[in-house]
């Protein structure tokens, strides 16, 4: 491959994206005692008066190890980036936001909140008037920071990671604009797109005296370190730049800081800072906004892109290994989030190492290519669909291999110890060894193979579903002495699942096969359906109606809070069945991945069509009417194997089912569900609901990860921002299910979990998550979240709001 010169080519995003954002400038965090900022001396700011302040920020920051902080610092009177701040916006190490008055913080916003999200952007916009700070992120109105004097009398505009050093950033910013004189509102910047997504948009007002906007676009100047200061507004406010790298990119120089193609509307992978593995000392140390690792002391870690490889296709990306003495350990290539390469070979990995011996999860070489010095370009383009992946040496193919596992076919569809793969490194920490990457938001040194694309999230394949909500949602609602209309759903639900968030009371299952009228389940019970605690009057084209508050109130009462989660299933079919099942109905959103069926048992093995597009990976039966066996509400999840099972309304783990086996001793096919003779959910003249959820990419995901039992937990990534999430420890250890969502708790961290199997309202602490744009970050050491030990797997089901991104689709912001 010949040296590529060209600007990196990236697909061609067709849809809603809002107004193209084309660069962004990256700040470091590289442990040194260079502080890079942009200043200008020129811009005094006195009395009262009114601005905005509107910038695209993508963090990047550890959380272990030394602390990333991004300083929005407009309105500084202190000339020395490194020392102590006047008055300012800061985004601080603990992922808060504070405004500083130049003697003291506040925040003003409920909950302190905390926007740990290094895998998207955030959109924030700062709004002042006589009365405060208004803060909005990503459109939402944050609160009011009441600070009488942020306005400095006068000083140097700095725009720095405050702290210098180790403090920095290593943060990414884009689209930066000041307006001087007045007070807007974050539709003067952004927008909301048709399916919900915040999208940016061109500001086209007028900027005042003293306002400015900067693109960072280094094209402006001949001098790039000129250029990225250039303000666009024909104001001339124009800022200097200090330390940012802006050599040319090369064989002799594999990165800089400057014209970054990853934005909001472009959003790239960098290594993945949120991880550990399964214990604290497995997380690498990052630094460059996250381009360059490093090992933890004397221990192998583990580094990933933020961005998953999909199931098909062909992606590249470039490493280069630096050092500072001739050690060198290191592996490249593919990998499971859990590999233990170098030390087991649990997990997956199928990596090259330093002298190109390649590896297949074994100390075995299966191919051997030449060795790799210090400073060589070390490019990985993989094949998907053929299981194949080539290193390349400074351009030139090294070594190829073909994956002969059924491991990595495991990982990609979360069967029992999956989880899903990246291009990444194995580390060994020893004197300086680092690992830097390119996946593309740079130009490649060298151009990648024919066919083969950079993995970004606009490359990434066209989601079914770009806006969740149109095929579940999650309300809340008080209740009322009287029937109650909930309205505001983009779809009428067809399942609708309620539970007092403020009072222990059980919840209730309603679905529109068996008829608003047939009554309640409730996971909590084991009782048949029914109408004493709570009815159903009806579904809506946007909702529903609850009756009166009868009973203990399960479904509405007045002055109580509750909680409703809703799934859309609409197309009725006649699902074909064996065994001699008989009034067999069902309804299905194939889609969406959903289906539900009700029949009457036979007690004998029968199979069960599910009418979705693929097998489910989640399944739950429940005894409507009848008697015989406990009327449990039995469950299976892809990650248990075939042959276990849980019971919704009890803590247990998975476990081996008696000899009849509820499941025929089969998992789902793409076609059927197979079950047993037993009275749980085949006694003959019983009548049981099932409900089937198979996997929908960017819209929902059922799978497992490994507790480490550590405030630093693990992190998971579904591909898409959750809009509902459901935990419940599987293996090793007992548990309730939790359930979390993003209407409780419309920030992170998610603290309010509700739980299935208990009459519990509504706890707020204890088992803490960040919900993310591609997934979720375990932040407590919680038995349930995140076990007592690495032996504990716990399970989840996801559901989205919006995928993270895809062809034709806009990269969801940062949460």
């Amino acid at each position: 491959m010949p040296t590529n010169t060209q600007s990196q080519w990236f697909g061609g995003p067709k849809a809603d994206l809002g107004d193209e954002i084309s660069q962004s400038l990256r700040f470091r965090n590289n442990g040194g005692s260079a502080t890079f900022y942009l200043s200008n001396a020129n811009l005094n700011w006195t009395g009262n008066q009114s601005y905005t302040v509107s910038y695209w920020l993508k963090k990047a920051f550890t959380g272990a190890g030394p602390l990333a902080v991004m300083n929005i610092d407009p309105f500084s009177n202190d000339t020395s980036p490194g020392g102590t701040p006047g008055p300012s916006i800061h985004h601080t190490a603990s992922g808060g936001l504070s405004m500083y008055s130049g003697s003291g913080y506040a925040s003003g916003y409920t909950g302190s909140p905390v926007f740990k999200d290094i895998n998207a952007w955030y959109h924030f916009v700062h709004s002042r008037n006589a009365s405060g700070w208004d803060t909005w992120v990503n459109g939402v109105h944050l609160g009011t920071a009441s600070i009488s004097n942020l306005n400095g009398a006068g000083g140097t505009h700095i725009m720095n990671p405050w702290g210098g050093g180790q403090g920095q950033a290593g943060s990414y910013l884009a689209e930066y604009n000041v307006v001087d004189g007045q007070h807007l509102q974050p539709t003067e910047f952004g927008r909301f797109n048709e399916d919900g997504v915040w999208v940016p948009k061109t500001y086209t007002g007028t900027y005042g005296t003293k306002g400015f906007h900067l693109t960072f676009d280094s094209s402006q100047n001949a001098n790039p370190a000129v250029g990225i200061g250039i303000d666009s507004s024909g104001n001339g406010n124009h800022f200097t730049s200090t330390n940012f790298d802006t050599a040319a990119l090369g064989t002799s120089n594999f990165d800089n800081d400057i014209d970054y193609k990853d934005t909001p509307t472009s959003n790239y992978p960098t290594m993945n800072a949120l991880y550990p593995h399964n214990a604290r000392q497995y997380s690498g140390n990052f630094e460059d906004g996250n381009l360059s690792a490093g090992g933890y002391t004397t221990a192998w870690s583990s580094s990933g892109s933020t961005v998953y490889l999909p199931k098909t296709g062909k992606w590249y990306a470039e490493f280069e290994a630096t050092l500072t003495n001739s050690y060198e350990n290191w592996y490249i290539g593919i990998m499971s989030y859990d590999t233990d390469f170098g030390n087991y070979y649990t997990g997956y990995a199928f990596v090259m190492d330093h002298a190109g011996s390649v590896f297949e999860n074994s100390g075995t070489a299966v191919a051997q290519g030449t060795t790799y010095a210090q400073g060589d370009v070390i490019g990985v383009a993989v094949d998907m669909d053929t299981k194949t992946v080539e290193w390349f040496k400074n351009g030139v193919s090294n070594v190829s291999a073909t994956a002969a596992s059924s491991t990595w076919d495991s990982y990609l569809n979360d069967e029992p110890g999956g989880g899903g793969l990246w291009i990444g490194e194995r580390l060994y920490y020893n004197s300086g060894q680092r690992i830097n990457v390119n996946y593309g938001q740079r130009p490649f040194i060298y151009t990648p193979p024919a066919g083969y694309k950079a993995l970004h999230v606009n490359n990434l394949p066209e989601p079914a579903i770009k806006n969740g909500r149109e095929h579940f949602d999650a309300v809340s609602f008080t209740g009322a002495a009287g029937a109650k209309t909930i309205t505001g759903l983009q779809f009428q639900p067809d399942l609708v699942w309620i539970k007092s968030s403020s009072h222990a009371t059980q919840g209730v299952v309603f679905d529109s096969l068996r008829g608003a009228a047939a009554g309640y389940h409730s996971p909590h019970d084991v009782g048949n359906q029914e109408t004493n605690n709570g009815s159903m009057t009806s579904f809506n084209s946007d909702g529903f109606t609850v009756g009166a508050g009868v009973g203990a109130e399960w479904s509405n009462g007045g002055g109580r809070q509750y909680s409703a989660w809703c799934w859309k299933c609409d197309e009725s079919f006649t699902p074909a069945v064996t065994g001699g099942l008989t009034n067999v109905s069902g309804k299905k959103n194939a889609k969406a991945g959903f289906s539900m069926v009700t029949y009457t048992g036979s007690n004998t093995a029968a199979t069960i069509e599910h009418g979705l597009d693929s097998k489910p990976h989640f399944i739950w039966f429940k005894r409507v009417s009848g008697s015989g066996g406990a009327g449990d509400h039995i469950c299976w999840h892809i990650s248990i194997g075939a042959n276990n099972e849980y019971h919704l309304n009890n803590s247990g783990s998975a476990s081996a089912f008696g000899s009849t086996g509820n499941w025929n001793y089969a998992a789902p096919s793409s076609t059927v569900v197979s079950i047993g003779n037993g009275n749980d959910n085949n006694s003959t003249g019983n009548t049981y609901i099932a409900y089937f959820f198979a996997p929908v990419a960017g819209y929902s995901k059922f799978g497992r990860y490994r507790g480490n039992a550590d405030a630093n937990g693990p992190f998971v990534y579904t591909g898409f921002k959750p809009r509902f999430i459901m935990l419940k420890a599987s293996i090793g250890a007992n548990g309730s299910w939790i359930m979390y969502d993003t209407v409780r708790d419309s920030l992170n961290p998610n603290t309010n979990t509700l739980t299935a199997d208990s009459a519990a309202a509504q706890v707020l602490s204890g088992n803490d998550i960040d919900i993310l744009s591609n997934g979720f970050k375990v932040r407590d050491n919680g038995s349930i979240c995140n076990g007592s030990s690495q032996s504990v797997e716990i399970s989840y089901l996801a559901f989205a709001e919006h995928p993270f991104g895809g062809e034709n689709t806009p990269p969801v912001p940062a949460f």
